[in-house]
């Protein structure tokens, strides 16, 4: 299925928006009913539902693999993180993903904190989220995942468990660490 942003998913997707948020959206290239979502501003509980909604309407126009870019949301609320539980599970019904790249330090800590970490797919950069969506179609119901990895923390030996790529924090002594689609793992 080849899916492109028509006019009119583009022309009405900021129509009546909240003015703490704008979304800018952009094919996924090399992605199977991909697309990249560059939200900017705050996500909060005033346009959460407005953003869940937005985003409900690209699941229903075809795009089952959504890749979130981060990098421009300055503040998420709790609601916020909600309506991506809600996109998750939409998108998981569908048989698509969804991956989160270049979250600001303090809103991956609360997620972190609140435990969301464990099933958001998150990625440091662009390239690593389209990579992870491609090489997982490309994948054969015969590949087996080293997901999830459980690995001791570079930092304090406690064993911690990875459900999928990406940085998490140790529970024990807070160190940062990064696990590659690999397995390979490093403490910041």
């Amino acid at each position: 299925m080849n899916l492109s942003l028509t006019s009119s998913i583009m022309t009405e997707f900021n129509k009546d928006l909240d003015s703490n948020l704008k979304i800018k959206l952009e094919e996924a290239p090399y992605v199977n009913r991909g697309i990249i979502v560059h939200p900017i501003g705050q996500i909060d509980t005033y346009n959460s539902s407005q953003f869940q909604n937005r985003i409900s309407t690209l699941i229903a126009s075809g795009y089952c693999n959504i890749i979130f870019d981060f990098s421009y949301v300055s503040y998420m609320s709790s609601t916020g993180i909600g309506s991506l539980t809600f996109i998750l599970k939409a998108l998981s019904s569908k048989n698509g993903r969804m991956i989160i790249y270049g979250i600001q330090p303090k809103i991956y800590d609360v997620m972190n904190l609140l435990g969301f970490t464990t099933f958001f797919e998150v990625k440091n950069t662009r390239e690593e989220a389209i990579v992870s969506i491609t090489d997982d179609t490309k994948k054969t119901s015969t590949q087996k995942s080293i997901f999830p990895l459980t690995f001791g923390c570079p930092t304090c030996k406690t064993k911690l468990k990875a459900p999928h790529s990406g940085k998490f924090k140790c529970s024990r002594c807070k160190a940062l660490i990064i696990v590659d689609s690999h397995g390979s793992v490093v403490a910041l």
